[in-house]
Formats: structure tokens, sequence, C-alpha cells
């Protein structure tokens, strides 16, 4: 999408069809990284299979770019770029006999030398559909829902110099755990919940309420684009979304 007073989409290079691969904006080009692919015909039994496959859009060329695949296929995670390591946290993979194995280990890549491989950090936790966002040279995982099938509403911060540590919980009910959206805009934490509300988080450490959607959604995508903020797709109590809407913020959370 081309930000601007008019935002218009652009069509890039079509490659795998895939669900729930992870976009992430890197150095003037976009990751994407793992996702999930189907083998059964509509109205059979699923036959699901998580992918190792991470690319690159090359700018240039309007084509995907080879990158190191992950060390094994991971659906359902969030990625994030600190510095210049890509970090790949949450998820789990799924195999077309049925199997689920959730991903104990958040993977990172120096992406200024992407042939070294991915290194593995430990997770203290395994969970799936929770955002990933890089914000204050830390990461943020928000949400989700566990390996015991619990929704989740704390938040793990990753910091690469001292390790994991608890932040402040999300607000509001426990779905407001499942499948959250976050970004980065004006500098600022934010994150759109299942309740149709979107929080930033303040410098206390605290979530303060900055808008609201017209249409609530979770599973969506929440993008900062020329000093806007939208919110894209996602499913709502009506099925699948395709309205891109635009979020309205009050307060502090709007530039100065």
């Amino acid at each position: 999408v081309d930000g601007g007073d008019e935002v218009q989409w652009r069509k890039v290079s079509q490659d795998e069809l895939l669900q729930g691969a992870v976009l992430e904006p890197y150095a003037g080009s976009v990751l994407r990284i793992g996702g999930m692919t189907a083998f059964n015909v509509p109205e059979a039994e699923e036959e699901m299979l998580s992918v190792r496959q991470v690319v690159h859009l090359c700018p240039e060329t309007n084509d995907w770019k080879p990158m190191p695949d992950l060390p094994a296929g991971r659906s359902s995670h969030g990625a994030a770029v600190l510095g210049s390591q890509l970090y790949v946290a949450g998820g789990w993979q799924l195999t077309p006999d049925g199997s689920m194995d959730w991903h104990s280990d958040m993977l990172v890549l120096e992406l200024d030398n992407p042939e070294a491989g991915w290194t593995s950090v430990p997770q203290p936790f395994e969970r799936r559909a929770a955002a990933v966002i890089a914000w204050e040279n830390r990461l943020y995982v928000l949400g989700g829902m566990s390996s015991d099938d619990e929704i989740c509403t704390d938040v793990q911060v990753y910091d690469p110099s001292s390790g994991w540590r608890k932040g402040p919980e999300l607000p509001g009910d426990v779905m407001n755990g499942f499948a959250p959206a976050a970004c980065l805009h004006n500098d600022q934490l934010m994150v759109s919940c299942f309740d149709g509300l979107v929080y930033r988080l303040d410098t206390t450490g605290s979530w303060q309420r900055a808008g609201s959607l017209c249409v609530p959604r979770y599973m969506h995508q929440l993008v900062s684009c020329a000093g806007h903020l939208y919110a894209m797709g996602g499913e709502t109590e009506s099925g699948h979304a395709r309205l891109v809407e635009h979020v309205e913020l009050r307060g502090t959370a709007q530039p100065e």
C-alpha cells in the first residue's frame, strides 16, 4: 500500500499461496517469514503444513529472493526487526498428519550476515496468535494462545542484553489477548484488541486508550503509514474483513 492523502494498493510479485505468513519491513524491502499452506481440497479434512521459507522482496525487480530457511516450519507466529537482527517468536509447526508441535524457542537471524544462519533463544512460554513488535531496543510479545489452549493477556519483554521479563498485561477482557495487532506509530507502541479499542503504552508502562475501530476485529494488522494509522483485514463478527479502516486517535497518541 502506498500512503498519502490517497491510499492506493500496488500489486507485487505473486509467489507461494500462504496463510498467516509474517511480513516485516526492513531497509526498504519486505521480509516474509514462514506461514502455512493447505493440501486438502475444499470441504475435505484439513491437511495443513507450516512452512520454513523466508524471502525478501527486491524493490528493483519486484521479485521475492530467498533467505535462509527457518530450522523448522512455523506458523501462527510473530516477527520483528530489532537493530540488524530479525526475531521470530511463538507459533507452532503443523504437519499434514494433523500433528501440532509448539515452538519453545525464539529464532534470531543477523540480517547483515544472513549466511551465518539462525540462532535459538529459549522462550519462557509456548504460544501462538501473539503480536510481536520491537520498541525502544526491546522485543514485545503481546497476548496469544498458550499450548494449554488458554488465551493469555500477559506481555513478555525481551532485552538482548538481559533476557526476558514480564511487561504490563494487556487491558480489558481476556479475549483481548487473542490475536491482537500491534505497530509503532509516532514512536509509540500501539495495540488493537478484540474489544475494538486501540491502546498505547505510555512512559510509565501503563496502557492508555488511544482510539477505537468502527469494526472490531482480530487476526488483523495495525499499520502506520505516512502519519496515519490503519487497521487492515482480520476476522469480525460477520466473517473475513476486507475493510481497511483509518483509525482516529485521541489525546497524546496523536502527532504533536
